[in-house]
């Protein structure tokens, strides 16, 4: 065969076009799974009572959701004609913001029963500021306090459900 004949049969490769990451299509096909298990779950939940909207509402609205932006994602990436930018992406990525909020977060699993609810969410929610560069430490604080203390008596009063007292519970 002469290269004529090959490049007849086979064109050429284009260098400059490079694949489409397959990273979303594979969290695509992750959400799917994680919601049809959360849709399947919920709809073979044994629910005790008719109040509605009853235990089963809020995971198969949830595992819907979780289809739905499933099916968005890889249409999404099918009908994608872009080139490969994830070298434009690792570089534009915070890793500072990153690992302070997750650092946050790790800490608080930790602080969360010994010092209780109030105090281990006030410091999340104000650290996580903090690494997402807010400058007003003061008004971050008094705010984290407040959404920590509304998220409280919400799943308190609201939901029956007490969160995590700590050093805070002969006071509250």
């Amino acid at each position: 065969m002469t290269q004529a004949s090959v490049e007849a049969i086979a064109p050429p490769q284009d260098s400059t076009q490079s694949k489409r990451p397959l990273g979303a299509l594979l969290v695509s096909l992750v959400l799917f799974i994680l919601g049809l298990f959360a849709v399947v779950q919920a709809a073979t939940m044994d629910v005790v009572g008719d109040s509605i909207p009853g235990p089963d509402f809020f995971p198969m609205v949830v595992g819907i959701l979780l289809l739905l932006t499933a099916i968005l994602l890889a249409i999404s990436w099918f009908r994608s004609k872009e080139k490969d930018h994830s070298e434009d992406s690792q570089a534009a990525m915070d890793w500072v913001s990153l690992g302070g909020a997750a650092g946050s977060f790790i800490a608080f699993i930790f602080i969360l029963e010994p010092l209780g609810w109030l105090i281990a969410a006030t410091g999340l929610f104000w650290l996580v500021s903090l690494s997402l560069g807010g400058t007003k430490h003061l008004m971050n604080l008094a705010i984290a306090a407040l959404f920590s203390a509304i998220t409280q008596i919400v799943f308190s009063l609201g939901l029956g459900i007490s969160l995590p007292s700590g050093i805070l519970g002969g006071i509250f």
